[in-house]
């Protein structure tokens, strides 16, 4: 009985994670991962304007930990 209520439990927030996650990408027009990386190349462009970091510094400050993925997310949300 108390496996049923763990599964049935996990299925909920599971479905209500995904009604979350539904209705931001309806409010803001991106998922919610999309988003966080948009915040952070913005972050990451204000560091570059300051011109007080190398690269490599203002990535991992930003939380990325690939170069190629910080230079693929800072190509996708600055044009």
């Amino acid at each position: 009985a108390l496996e049923a209520l763990i599964l049935k439990n996990e299925k909920f927030v599971y479905r209500d994670a995904l009604s979350i996650s539904k209705q931001f990408k309806d409010t803001v027009n991106m998922s919610m991962l999309d988003y966080i990386n948009y915040l952070r190349i913005r972050k990451a462009l204000e560091m570059v304007k300051n011109g007080e970091h190398t690269y490599r510094e203002i990535y991992l400050q930003v939380g990325y930990t690939n170069e190629r993925t910080f230079y693929r997310m800072l190509k996708k949300f600055s044009e």
